[in-house]
């Protein structure tokens, strides 16, 4: 590390500084929010927060001790100037901050990137112009065993992919996109997607015009994939169910629980397999600190050792498929839908 950064939190909500005061979540993540992250890493400085809300930002003040407390933006370059600022904020506000700070050098930002896919686009357009690195918190991109099974040891546990199905809720521009990003970090690109019913909306969802609908994720290596909405109401759900052809993973409790069955001989049967549900291999979990490698990887990007793991880049692609599946659930279209990255975007070679 050569040197910390000075840093700014934009929102001291329940991502941005109070997840973490549910004791329950205490037990299994040492990071749960950003502030958490920030009071401890050390390539940040952490000397700002901004927050509309008076209460909140006295009492994250009082807690953390950052030097400078802003109402707003405006406020805070009057007396401070970031060169990391962290956006813990609804998409809606997200390029206005980043406008207003001549002196960025990165931006770790909450997903989803953008209200859809263009305004994502503008975010990475501008970002990209100023030389801005751009993080996005799709945190599995830098959780250790995420990792670890996106670079071969999925395919060392159960081989080859033929059933994948993912469980999600409260909305698919929040979860969705997480479980989205997770499905391309794992299984490579989508090419096209298909709702498989009626949009669902469960109560209020945290994000404006946010909704949930079941849909299948067709992949450029051919397999398909279901994606279903849970209502969190009963439970609380982004998991994964993936069958290969000598075994099976389960991702479960939003990365806690990691389980493997093995293939073995078939009880009931001669020359046939069944999967070992009564044996099954835990798999210890990392999503923990997550959350902290997050900020890792952006701390050896700025010091140019490392290429981002999740980039804005990256965020944008998860954004075109989600508006895809969107724009094809409200029109009331059950036909395959082909994703593509290059409407309706200029064609610049970025994204390819």
């Amino acid at each position: 590390m050569s040197r910390r950064y000075r840093t700014a939190l934009v929102g001291v909500g329940r991502i941005g500084a109070t997840y973490a005061d549910d004791s329950l979540t205490q037990r299994h993540y040492r990071f749960a929010s950003h502030a958490h992250v920030l009071s401890k890493h050390p390539a940040f400085a952490w000397e700002a927060a901004v927050d509309s809300d008076p209460v909140a930002l006295a009492q994250a003040r009082e807690r953390w001790r950052f030097a400078h407390a802003a109402a707003s933006m405006s406020d805070l370059l009057k007396r401070y100037e970031p060169e990391v600022l962290v956006l813990a904020t609804p998409p809606t506000i997200r390029r206005s901050a980043i406008e207003t700070c001549p002196g960025l050098r990165a931006v770790l930002c909450e997903k989803p990137l953008g209200v859809d896919a263009v305004d994502a686009w503008k975010t990475v357009e501008l970002c990209t112009a100023r030389e801005i690195l751009m993080q996005i918190n799709t945190w599995r991109r830098c959780d250790p065993l995420s990792r670890r099974l996106a670079e071969g040891e999925l395919h060392s546990l159960i081989g080859h992919p033929q059933i994948v199905r993912g469980v999600y809720g409260n909305g698919l521009l929040n979860n969705g996109t997480h479980l989205i990003d997770f499905f391309r970090m794992l299984f490579g690109e989508i090419v096209g997607v298909q709702p498989l019913g009626p949009v669902l909306q469960s109560g209020k969802l945290g994000l404006a015009d946010d909704f949930d609908v079941p849909c299948s994720l067709h992949f450029e290596s051919g397999l398909i994939s279901i994606l279903q909405p849970l209502d969190f109401g009963s439970y609380r759900e982004v998991g994964l169910d993936i069958w290969g052809d000598v075994g099976r993973l389960e991702i479960l409790n939003e990365g806690l629980t990691n389980r493997f069955f093995r293939r073995v001989a078939h009880r009931a049967m001669s020359a046939a397999y069944e999967i070992a549900v009564e044996t099954p291999e835990i798999i210890p979990a990392t999503v923990g600190e997550a959350l902290y490698y997050v900020y890792d990887n952006l701390a050896a990007a700025l010091d140019h050792r490392a290429e981002l793991l999740s980039s804005g880049a990256s965020a944008w692609r998860t954004a075109v498929v989600v508006e895809t599946i969107r724009n094809a659930a409200l029109s009331g279209s059950n036909a395959d839908q082909r994703v593509r990255y290059d409407r309706p975007f200029p064609a610049t070679g970025l994204f390819q």
